[in-house]
C-alpha cells in the first residue's frame, strides 16, 4: 500500500489489490488524522487525558483524567457537518456490574447498557433488547512452551482435537446467550467481501473447525 500527501487536505492511498473492505478499515481509529505539532508538544503525555488530546469529528472528549470513570462528549462546533449533529451533549458513565446498568436503565438515568448473559436471556423479548455485531473474533491460545520446554498442546492434533470437540453453537446459545456468532473461522462474517462478486470472504475460504465430536476422537486416538 502506497500513501501520498496531495495537499493539506487530500490524501491520496494506492493497494496493492482490491479491498472491498478499505472503507471500514480507513474508520478505524488507526487511520485517524493526527495534527503532528500537537502531538510533539504533548510528548507522552498526549492522548492520556481529553487537555492531551484533539479531535476533528462530531463531538470533543470533556473532563475524562486519563482513570476517572466518567466523561463527556460535546459538540464540535468546528465540526465540517454540524448542522446534522442533534445532540449537544453525551454523558458516559463506567458501569462494572450489569444489574447496576439495568436498574439505571430501568429507572431512565442512562440510555443504554450492556447486558451480561443472564439479563440477556431474560430480557430478549423487550422492545428495547437490541444486539450489535462486531468485528471482532474470540479464540482460545494454548501455551505451547514452559521452561523452555513444549508441552503437549505443541501437538498440531491435539489442538485440532479440543478445536473440533468444542461446540460453540451450544456454547453461544446456553452460555453467551447474547446472539454472539460460532466463528469457523478467524475473520468475521460480514466483514469482508470478494471485490467482483460481493460474496462473503468466509462463504469463499470455506468454514474450518466446525464442532465434530467424532472426529475429536479420532484425532485424539492418533495422538
Amino acid at each position: 500500500m502506497g500513501i501520498k500527501a496531495v495537499d493539506d487536505k487530500t490524501l491520496e492511498i494506492t493497494l496493492a489489490k482490491p479491498s472491498s473492505y478499505i472503507n471500514s478499515l480507513l474508520a478505524f481509529p488507526t487511520f485517524f488524522p493526527l495534527n503532528e505539532k500537537f502531538v510533539k508538544e504533548k510528548g507522552d503525555k498526549y492522548a492520556s487525558s481529553s487537555d492531551n488530546l484533539l479531535a476533528n469529528g462530531p463531538f470533543v472528549l470533556k473532563d475524562w483524567t486519563g482513570t476517572n470513570k466518567k466523561w463527556t462528549y460535546v459538540k464540535n462546533d468546528k465540526y465540517w457537518d454540524k448542522d446534522k449533529v442533534k445532540l449537544k451533549q453525551i454523558n458516559v458513565q463506567v458501569v462494572q456490574d450489569a444489574n447496576t446498568g439495568v436498574n439505571l436503565y430501568k429507572t431512565g438515568k442512562i440510555d443504554r447498557t450492556v447486558l451480561s448473559a443472564d439479563y440477556a436471556a431474560q430480557n430478549k423479548n423487550d422492545k428495547d433488547y437490541t444486539t450489535v455485531q462486531d468485528s471482532s473474533t474470540f479464540y482460545i491460545k494454548f501455551n505451547q512452551k514452559r521452561d523452555g520446554k513444549s508441552t503437549p498442546l505443541a501437538n498440531k492434533n491435539i489442538r485440532k482435537a479440543i478445536a473440533l470437540s468444542l461446540n460453540k453453537q451450544s456454547y453461544a446459545d446456553t452460555v453467551l446467550q447474547n446472539g454472539s456468532i460460532p466463528a469457523n473461522n478467524l475473520v468475521p462474517t460480514k466483514f469482508a467481501f470478494d471485490p467482483k462478486t460481493k460474496e462473503d470472504f468466509t462463504k469463499q475460504s470455506g468454514k474450518h473447525l466446525e464442532y465434530n465430536a467424532k472426529e475429536a476422537k479420532k484425532l485424539g486416538t492418533l495422538v
